[in-house]
């Protein structure tokens, strides 16, 4: 984005913020509503209208700095519309505590609720509090932040140190001290906008699931609905039971019998009836390509999501006709993560790179196996008969169809 396009995002990001702190601190409190249970130090808790889903997990919702419950009402809405359980937080106030008092009051609320195999959501601050009660709590399955600053911000440096805002300083002492525990950030999906004038720096965990938004600010996209979506999308999954079916993470090529696969660019071969069965058997599930492979392709394929592995994630467009779903990785590592919450089914698609950093997970080859030799300087995996057994072969004139499975581990 352009210095000019950030500052009109700034503004009206700004302007969205501060009519909704007005409106926080003066409208009614959340109260009831379907599924909705909110817990503070003076209220009992309660429902009314239609229960919460049994199978859905429980929520609580961990608001940013100054932010009271009522800040994120269209959130609360979308999450009771999945049919959660959600939870807020009254007596963190306007959320100025240390994180430590903030960690401590969110555990008296699990523990007098006795809420177990909980989700928690935060927005901002609401994640570092949330991390710090991962970290204290078995209750916690998982959290799903937006906007958070796992690094803090250097925007807090300085003048704002001094203030409440100066815990988001990246030199501050509980800040360093929770970046330094890794222990829950794989059960952590940590959501960030293309651009945020709060962060520049980006919301970043290292070893957590991180997932790049199409949309851009830091407050307004609370109430967009397609940020919403996604919040309650990986709730859901977090939220739901292990799979008793293992998963298959299938490596789908079309490879040149001396093992050229393209030439940084495109690939060397194309056959009607090899694109017919690529997305034929790729339909509905989740596929991990990097960005040269879903450059080459030029369009994200209907019917399936795409997961696009980049070091620049933010740079990603994302689909937004309805057709396709897409995400954007800044790893093999991340890209799989996301893919084992979609589905049991994964397709890695390339290129070269790609093949080699999920080699070790893979369990099966799904190749085109071209009789001629190709040029070209991006090769496939070399296939050890050690390591796979050849389970189907269906040949054609020009090619074959061939199926592997692993049958030992890597080193």
């Amino acid at each position: 984005m352009r210095t000019p396009q950030r500052l009109v995002v700034a503004v009206t990001d700004w302007w969205w913020a501060i009519w909704r702190w007005v409106d926080a601190v003066l409208g009614p409190p959340l109260r009831g509503g379907p599924g909705v249970r909110v817990a503070d130090a003076d209220t009992a808790p309660g429902t009314s209208g239609a229960p919460a889903s049994d199978t859905a997990a429980p929520v609580v919702l961990l608001p940013g700095i100054y932010e009271r419950p009522r800040f994120l009402r269209e959130l609360v809405a979308a999450l009771r519309a999945a049919g959660h359980d959600v939870h807020t937080v009254d007596r963190l106030g306007f959320n100025r505590r240390t994180l430590a008092a903030s960690r401590r009051i969110v555990l008296d609320l699990l523990a007098e609720r006795d809420l177990r195999g909980v989700v928690l959501v935060g927005h901002s601050k609401g994640g570092l509090i949330g991390k710090r009660v991962m970290l204290a709590s078995e209750r916690v399955i998982g959290m799903v932040t937006v906007c958070t600053p796992f690094t803090g911000s250097r925007l807090m440096r300085r003048w704002l140190a001094r203030t409440d805002l100066g815990l988001f300083d990246p030199t501050h002492v509980d800040l360093v001290a929770l970046s330094a525990e890794r222990s829950v950030n794989a059960r952590i999906v940590s959501l960030a906008t293309r651009w945020d004038e709060m962060i520049p720096e980006g919301s970043h965990l290292d070893g957590g699931l991180n997932v790049t938004l199409d949309a851009v600010g830091h407050f307004r996209p609370l109430a967009d609905p397609r940020v919403l979506g996604v919040v309650c999308d990986h709730v859901g999954r977090l939220g739901r039971q292990p799979q008793e079916q293992a998963v298959r993470i299938i490596a789908i090529a079309i490879v040149a019998a001396n093992g050229v696969i393209g030439d940084g660019e495109k690939q060397p071969f194309e056959f009607a009836d090899d694109w017919a069965r690529y997305k034929a058997v790729t339909q509905g599930h989740p596929m991990i390509m990097g960005r040269g492979t879903h450059d080459a392709i030029g369009r994200w394929l209907p019917g399936r999501t795409t997961i696009v592995v980049t070091r620049r994630p933010e740079l990603v467009t994302l689909p937004t006709d309805g057709r396709a779903t897409g995400y954007a990785a800044s790893s093999v590592e991340e890209a799989l993560a996301l893919a084992r919450t979609l589905d049991d089914t994964i397709y890695v698609a390339g290129g070269g790179q790609v093949y080699r950093e999920a080699w070790p997970v893979l369990t099966d080859l799904d190749l085109t196996e071209v009789h001629a030799d190709a040029e070209g300087s991006v090769t496939f995996p070399d296939v050890d008969p050690a390591q796979w057994r050849e389970v189907r072969r269906e040949p054609r004139e020009e090619f074959d169809f061939v199926g592997y499975e692993r049958v030992a581990p890597t080193d």
